[in-house]
């Protein structure tokens, strides 16, 4: 049986913290994070029930008491990962900051997260493909879920004149500068993930500063 915790996330800096739900103990947890390192490292279908078994000591058939199929472990790695960012945004939303300061807290609980879960992050855009289309519909929709909290948060600073208006091409590009953060970032380098959140928010702000030519 896993135990429900919460994984606080706090930026005392822009006056706000989130609460992420997060599930640390249990088979369950341990099976999604093992699969997760498998299928960033070798792919999803270079692993098979074999190399699950081995990298949670489980037999078969007890790691099928915790599984329906290797499928549904991607499905839960992919779907898990953008639910705990949809969730961050969400409540970074609902904090009614100014509107430099929500998109800078934007960018810092991705980066927090991915540092967290850069296994997952990989999976989730890596190895989408392997699932199945209603599943894959799923996950897409997660993410234009949070697209959509990009799309609020820039529409209130252009609402309130701090602001320019970004088509949703642009934004799609500003937004990749995250998205494909798995490929370059090292979790284990000098700068923290702030750091590089505020790095390239910076990029963003300068692009979304109102009077910028287009």
């Amino acid at each position: 049986m896993s135990d429900a915790v919460e994984w606080k996330v706090r930026f005392p800096d822009l006056g706000v913290s989130v609460r992420l739900p997060r599930n640390t103990s249990g088979q369950k947890y341990r099976i999604e994070r093992a699969a997760a390192a498998l299928f960033a490292r070798h792919g999803f279908g270079s692993v098979g029930i074999a190399e699950l078994c081995a990298a949670t000591d489980l037999g078969r058939g007890a790691l099928y008491h915790h599984i329906k199929c290797k499928e549904s472990v991607l499905f839960e790695i992919a779907a898990g990962y953008m639910r705990t960012l949809n969730s961050g945004a969400s409540q970074i939303l609902e904090a009614g900051l100014a509107p430099e300061t929500t998109i800078r807290a934007l960018s810092r609980i991705f980066l927090r997260v991915m540092f967290e879960d850069r296994n997952e992050m990989t999976v989730c855009f890596r190895e989408l493909h392997a699932c199945s289309v209603d599943r894959q519909a799923e996950i897409r929709e997660l993410h234009r879920d949070y697209q959509r909290y990009w799309e609020v948060a820039i529409q209130t600073g252009v609402d309130l004149g701090r602001f320019c208006s970004i088509s949703k091409v642009q934004l799609k590009g500003l937004l990749g500068m995250y998205f494909y953060s798995f490929l370059w970032v090292n979790p284990y380098q000098a700068l923290s993930a702030d750091q590089i959140a505020d790095g390239l928010v910076d990029i963003a702000l300068a692009a979304l500063a109102v009077g910028k030519a287009r």
